[in-house]
């Protein structure tokens, strides 16, 4: 025999060895996922759940057989663990061609319908696709829902989340049993721009212009107004009561003098009444004291009127650049006046 025979011979029984090696190992494996189902289910009816379930773990670990999932599914029963046992039972109900299940079929069927009267259903319509859906801290999927979510019975919160809408929130009461259908509407989070109060703005007057949130009148303006110096406004001060005491000192001057006529008229001549030597006596005294108030106005005048004059004087020597002016100012927080 040459040697390339040799070689494709050789290459042909390894071919060989595989395809029997392959289905020899997978039946194993079934084979042990079925002994560790067998132990599992046999601690179960003794009442050791924890350990029951630790080995049924253990065996899907190896592989998801129908005998496995059913009677995990089963063994959850005991121990009230609703949506675990029927998740596990409706897996083992969908491998019709398992030689196990086609022996227990109905048996796994009346698991599975005491499993499913003690959990919860929930079908979210409506939202958008691809928003979140949460059952209190737990994500249980995404918008459309192909089928319900297995959910524990009771008041549960439900979240809806989806980028760029406000979260859905609700508090449901879903019973065991039965099919909780709710429909789903998102809004979307539109952001809340910042705007400036209408009062807050400032609008002036022809003639004036805004600085620092306040008008101020335009240097040569229709509405520019010099403010008064403080010796300006000495003067004019001074000047007043120069002028109210002179106006006051002349008034009472004028009537002094009316007053001495009209004594005068009844009084005068050759022959003077005996009645008129009282009043002789009371004119002039009244004339007397009213002298003595003009004289003290007299000096009042002109004292405002010297003090008005210096303050002229003060106010024209005083030089320009340290003249300020002063402005009137208006904005949000009221009238001020500046100098």
């Amino acid at each position: 025999m040459s040697g390339r025979a040799r070689v494709s011979r050789a290459a042909m029984m390894v071919s060989l060895g595989l395809l029997c090696v392959a289905p020899s190992a997978s039946a194993q494996d079934a084979d042990d996922v079925d002994f560790l189902a067998r132990r599992a289910a046999d601690r179960c009816r003794r009442g050791e759940y924890e350990r029951a379930l630790e080995l049924f773990r253990q065996a899907l670990d190896h592989g998801r057989t129908a005998r496995a999932l059913g009677e995990m599914g089963a063994c959850e029963l005991r121990v009230a663990r609703w949506t675990e046992a029927e998740a596990h039972l409706r897996d083992a109900l969908e491998m019709a061609d398992d030689p196990w299940l086609r022996r227990h079929q109905a048996e796994a069927a009346g698991w599975l319908a005491e499993a499913q009267s003690h959990v919860g259903r929930l079908q979210l319509s409506g939202g958008v696709p691809g928003a979140e859906v949460r059952v209190g801290e737990r994500v249980v999927g995404t918008l459309p829902m192909a089928e319900p979510t297995i959910v524990t019975p009771g008041a549960l919160q439900v979240e809806v989340r989806a980028a760029g809408y406000r979260t859905w929130r609700r508090s449901l009461d879903v019973p065991g049993g039965a099919v909780t259908q709710e429909a789903v509407s998102l809004e979307r989070d539109v952001p809340i721009e910042a705007s400036t109060p209408a009062s807050a703005a400032v609008v002036c007057a022809p003639g004036s212009v805004l600085r620092s949130g306040f008008c101020y009148a335009v240097e040569g303006g229709p509405s520019y107004r010099r403010g008064l110096r403080p010796w300006q406004v000495t003067s004019l001060v001074a000047g007043g009561v120069a002028l109210i005491a002179g106006a006051t000192a002349l008034g009472l001057g004028v009537d002094g003098a009316s007053t001495e006529s009209d004594y005068l008229q009844r009084c005068g001549g050759a022959g003077v009444p005996v009645s008129c030597v009282g009043d002789r006596a009371d004119t002039q005294a009244a004339l007397d004291d009213r002298a003595g108030v003009v004289n003290g106005l007299a000096v009042v005048a002109g004292l405002g009127l010297a003090l008005a004059v210096t303050a002229m004087v003060f106010d024209q020597a005083a030089p320009s650049a340290q003249q300020q002016q002063r402005r009137v100012a208006v904005g949000p927080g009221g009238l001020r006046v500046r100098w």
